[in-house]
């Protein structure tokens, strides 16, 4: 019976303890870190709808059909192995890195660094915010919420660039078409109503980003989902910025309100406080105080009183 006395480098014992690390991290519930492992940016330019998960896969079955092709060549041929010993450590030693490559960009995209809207993970980015809108789940929202504030800037910029293109009929790219259906997803109202509960940086950033761009009437039913929705929770920042009426618009204690009504050109581009259906009919004195809170202070005023002037001309 032949002895091996060498001892092996990255077995397949020790690929089966990676892949138990593996699937431990893959498995992780988490929304927040759920999403960030969806986001990943894609290897491969040409393919940026083939996610990093499904590569990590792959790559996993790969290297652990290497590693077992090397044990079954070692245990079956022995001294007659077609892969010497030296050659052998050293392809043992190029998988693990690879699986080890993989595992350490995981982790750095997931906690440390988690990725941004960009062209290597539009595609996935829109499908992530996709799923946790049709599932509802609130933690799900808010973890979708959350990482898209991130991003918010380069989606807004891309959607104007597709505008623009569309106006000059050119043909957009697909990242800038995937940064204008987020902006249509984002108007679900149960998207807009978690907002509004728990993530009030998100429209922070939205409205400071939407300024002079293009697409800014694109927001106009996400603006108007964001006010019923304020409207509508007593514990919203539309009741808990209250101390507009000493401060003024401009002041860092009212910092949503201020991004959504202290400037004009926001106030008049998406229309942000004119409620077009039959919400007003079930508004409670308090929501009426709130909403005239509003409507009756510097741009929000003028603007409002143009719309209804110019939708009210006898």
């Amino acid at each position: 019976m032949i002895q091996f006395t060498q001892q092996q480098f990255f077995s397949f014992s020790d690929f089966l303890t990676a892949l138990s690390l593996v699937v431990l991290a893959w498995g992780t519930t988490d929304p927040r870190y759920q999403f960030r492992t969806k986001i990943i940016p894609s290897l491969f330019s040409c393919m940026p709808s083939f996610s990093f998960r499904k590569l990590t896969f792959y790559v996993i079955a790969f290297v652990g059909f290497c590693i077992l092709s090397l044990e079954m060549d070692q245990a079956v041929l022995g001294n007659s192995r077609l892969i010497n010993h030296y050659a052998g450590e050293i392809i043992r030693g190029v998988l693990a890195c690879t699986l080890l490559a993989f595992f350490i960009r995981w982790i750095y995209c997931s906690f440390i660094r988690p990725a941004v809207f960009s062209e290597k993970n539009s595609f996935n980015f829109l499908e992530a915010i996709k799923v946790a809108i049709s599932r509802s789940s609130d933690s799900e929202l808010m973890a979708a919420a959350e990482e898209t504030e991130k991003s918010i800037s380069q989606i807004i910029a891309y959607a104007s660039s597709a505008t623009d293109k569309l106006k000059n009929n050119q043909s957009p790219l697909n990242v800038e078409l995937h940064a204008q259906k987020i902006l249509v997803a984002i108007t679900d109202k149960r998207f807009c109503e978690k907002i509004v509960e728990s993530a009030p940086e998100f429209l922070v950033s939205i409205f400071t980003n939407i300024k002079n761009q293009t697409c800014a009437r694109a927001f106009l039913p996400f603006a108007h989902n964001i006010l019923i929705a304020a409207i509508g929770n007593p514990y919203s920042f539309l009741f808990r910025e209250t101390e507009l009426d000493d401060a003024g618009w401009i002041n860092p204690v009212t910092p949503v309100c201020s991004a959504m009504f202290a400037n004009y050109s926001v106030v008049e581009i998406t229309e942000n406080l004119i409620i077009t259906d039959n919400s007003y009919l079930q508004f409670n004195p308090k929501q009426w105080q709130a909403y005239c809170r509003i409507v009756t202070k510097g741009p929000c005023k003028a603007t409002f009183q143009q719309f209804f002037w110019m939708n009210h001309m006898f």
